[in-house]
């Protein structure tokens, strides 16, 4: 099922396109802009790109740190996940992406948030 949300959407240039769009949100929201104040923007960008496109179905080439890891210094709370998922809804949503697997990625990704929200 995954794998075909991957093709469904054109695959790596759209997922890219998804990730820039999102990152456009996340830098304008005040919540979430802190958390990036002195993040290489477009490393982050390639490096979600990847990890995005093995998530949804695609070739894994992600070479990054684990989830844990790379999010254990952001002391992330519940709020601010919340907001990414609803960007992340929105920017989908936008971007033509069925309301089904809309909530199919959103799913996914909250399945990840132990990893990523600070206990």
């Amino acid at each position: 099922m995954k794998e075909e949300i991957y093709k469904k959407y054109g695959g790596f240039t759209t997922i890219r396109t998804l990730v820039i769009s999102f990152y456009d949100k996340v830098e304008k929201n005040e919540l979430l802009a802190p958390y990036f104040k002195n993040t290489d923007m477009s490393k982050l960008i390639h490096h979600q790109t990847l990890f995005l496109t093995k998530a949804l179905g695609g070739p894994d080439e992600y070479e990054g740190r684990s989830l844990g890891e790379a999010h254990k210094e952001l002391k992330i709370n519940d709020k601010s996940f919340k907001t990414v998922l609803s960007l992340l809804a929105e920017v989908c949503g936008e971007h033509g992406v069925e309301d089904k697997d809309i909530e199919l990625i959103i799913d996914k990704i909250t399945k990840l948030k132990d990893q990523i929200v600070s206990k």
